[in-house]
């Protein structure tokens, strides 16, 4: 891949990203045809939230060095 595209790609798509974010609860919503969030934010709050798309991104990307490292093993 260019590695221009792949840095543009990332930039856009970090922006729909919440990092340090917690989903509490999630239920596909079959009527509406949409994921109903329950978000734990960084504060400690609990907001609601919809989605067409849910990733779950858990794992070892959640933590911020390495996720700092697989970018720049991207670039």
């Amino acid at each position: 891949m260019n590695h221009g595209v792949d840095e543009a790609f990332a930039t856009e798509v970090e922006q729909y990203v919440q990092f340090e974010h917690k989903i509490v609860s999630a239920i596909w919503g079959e009527k509406e045809g949409l994921w109903n969030l329950k978000v734990q934010n960084p504060d400690g709050s609990v907001s609601e939230d919809f989605a067409d798309i849910l990733i779950n991104a858990s794992g070892i990307l959640k933590y911020a060095a390495t996720r700092s490292r697989l970018l720049r093993f991207a670039s």
